[in-house]
């Protein structure tokens, strides 16, 4: 942290949220190798920012995975439960013969 203190450093993280929620750091202010208090004020919530989106999309993208899954496995469990029905009805209809049995000498 430079030595200097930054007298507007609500309004730069304020800034940098907003910029690192676009996407686009402001050129003036985002350095990460800058002595300038305002300058780290900004880089520092700017990155702050991006991790907690990051994090956030991550989140979302798993939680999108797991819905595909589960619809996959629901998917899967309704096609064996239709196949199951089917060869009970198949059974009902066309019975296995049953031979006699032959006697034993």
């Amino acid at each position: 942290m430079s030595r200097f203190y930054c007298h507007d450093d609500y309004e730069h993280r304020r800034d940098a949220e907003r910029d690192a929620r676009r996407g686009t750091p402001d050129r003036d202010y985002y350095d990460r190798y800058s002595d300038d208090a305002c300058k780290e004020v900004y880089t520092q919530a700017y990155d702050e920012e991006r991790r907690r989106q990051e994090h956030r999309d991550q989140i979302q993208r798993d939680h999108e995975e797991d819905e595909c899954r589960m619809a996959r496995r629901q998917e899967a469990e309704r096609a064996a439960a239709e196949e199951y029905e089917l060869q009970q009805m198949e059974q009902e209809q066309f019975p296995e013969e049953q031979f006699p049995e032959e006697p034993t000498p």
